[in-house]
């Protein structure tokens, strides 16, 4: 039914550093790890920069950090830009976004 919660494992529910096309060389938003705010479930790329390595993500992905005093700070949030637009970050986010 529609609304109903379903119990999947959590592989089958979302894809763990999901495959983004990003040009190297071309600039992109770019969401540092500062940006993610332990009161906030949105966040939100704070300067434009050239993509040469990363963390590659869309708008709607969830990205936690890795590192584990930001872990303990809870510093997971949603990517909030516009829908679908592609963006990078540190390489200390493990980014989720729904299976589909």
């Amino acid at each position: 039914m529609a609304g109903e919660w379903m119990e999947l494992p959590f592989s089958q529910a979302v894809m763990v550093n999901p495959t983004v096309p990003l040009t190297r060389g071309t600039a992109y938003p770019f969401v540092d790890m500062t940006a993610e705010n332990a009161s906030s479930r949105c966040t939100f790329a704070t300067k434009t920069r050239v993509f040469d390595g990363g963390s590659r993500f869309l708008a709607g992905d969830t990205l936690m950090a890795h590192i584990i005093p930001c872990l303990e700070n809870g510093k997971i949030a949603q990517f909030c830009g516009a829908k679908g637009q592609p963006a990078f970050g540190s390489t200390e986010f493990i980014v989720f976004t729904e299976s589909g």
